[in-house]
């Protein structure tokens, strides 16, 4: 689709097979889709034509923009461990069912099995729904 021409320094050319701006095709969701995916691959090539010669400078983005994702990477993954947990702390902890409503009545029902406050499926489900959260 594009290729430099030797003579000059590494120019697009946009082979008209590739694309055609037809007054058909002009005003139609497939000929802006086509324009629009043009001009940012031109500006892309120009991009890339401009910053060739500077090799440190390069290397540096690059490396910087490895950094802002491991950044970004740890921080995620120690909110995801935080979070779950909390999930496993609550599924584990009981709740407290009071007895009385105050001191001096007698309880209205009989006394229950102490629960946890958050049930095991539902710890279970939403620390799978974190994980899964976070491969995407």
């Amino acid at each position: 689709m594009f290729s430099s021409n030797p003579g000059s320094d590494a120019v697009l050319h946009l082979s008209l097979a590739s694309i055609s701006f037809t007054s058909a095709n002009y005003f139609s969701l497939d000929g802006a889709i086509s324009r629009w995916k043009f001009t940012v691959l031109r500006q892309y090539q120009h991009f890339l034509n401009k910053t060739t010669p500077h090799m440190l400078n390069r290397w540096i983005g690059s490396l910087t923009i490895a950094c802002i994702y491991v950044l970004h990477f740890y921080i995620v993954s120690y909110s995801l461990g935080i979070y779950m947990l909390n999930l496993l702390i609550a599924s584990f902890t009981l709740r407290l069912i009071p007895k009385f409503k105050n001191s001096t009545t007698v309880p209205l029902s009989p006394p229950r099995a102490p629960m946890s406050s958050i049930p095991s499926f539902a710890a279970s489900m939403s620390s799978s729904s974190g994980i899964q959260s976070r491969l995407v």
